[in-house]
């Protein structure tokens, strides 16, 4: 697998940006933030937004009463981020060392595109503070829907130019965790049913918390260094 220099990693996932569909993206990033927030058991602290993207998280976390850093390799998402207000900076989590500790750090919809999510993930473990939280979110790549697509040949990922490097679902993200020396504290399943569509939004969290690997779009989970680490 090619390892892309910092340059056409800005190039790639700036295109990334520019070709998402931005308003189901940030009603995305906006139920997540909830999400991780209601995991956390804390209320505020120095807290590290890995992955920024647009900046809605960032965003969300600072209302929230955290003092918040953001970092992202695309200089598009590290502008947009800055254009809210946050400090945010261009960052290469695969090649760029981390020098502050935080009592929060998020990583959500990050690892699927890295080469060595395992490394990235131990560097993350190692920049949080003691009794420090790490929220990760990561996509189930096999829910009902892309089962479907395959069985009828009309996979809807892969490919030369597909974004995702690394393909998860609940057992892989457990068994990323625990290679880190991370356990995880709680778990929570994200619908593959969009939030804005309300009553079918509801019938989507039942679904996914009874049957995560059918009908959950990704996890996040609530980690934290294992005690005899």
């Amino acid at each position: 697998m090619k390892v892309l220099s910092q340059a056409e990693k800005q190039t790639k996932f700036d295109l990334y940006w520019q070709t998402r569909d931005l308003e189901k993206t940030d009603l995305r990033s906006q139920k997540r933030s909830e999400i991780a927030f209601d995991m956390l058991t804390k209320r505020t602290g120095k807290l590290l937004d890995v992955g920024c993207g647009r900046g809605w998280n960032a965003l969300f976390f600072r209302q929230k009463g955290f003092e918040v850093e953001a970092i992202d390799i695309s200089p598009e998402a590290v502008e947009a981020t800055r254009q809210k207000g946050i400090s945010a900076s261009i960052f290469d989590l695969e090649q760029d060392e981390l020098t502050d500790a935080y009592d929060v750090i998020l990583c959500l919809e990050v690892l699927q595109f890295l080469v060595d999510p395992l490394k990235a993930l131990r560097k993350l473990r190692g920049a949080l503070q003691d009794e420090g939280e790490l929220i990760i979110s990561l996509p189930n790549e096999f829910h009902i829907l892309r089962r479907l697509k395959i069985l009828f040949g009309r996979p809807d990922f892969g490919g030369y130019n597909a974004p995702h490097l690394r393909l998860f679902y609940p057992a892989e993200i457990r068994r990323l965790m625990h290679d880190a020396g991370l356990r995880i504290i709680s778990a929570r399943p994200v619908s593959i049913i969009p939030p804005n569509l309300r009553l079918l939004s509801k019938l989507g969290n039942v679904l996914s918390r009874s049957y995560p690997g059918l009908f959950s779009l990704s996890m996040v989970v609530r980690v934290a260094p294992e005690f005899d680490e």
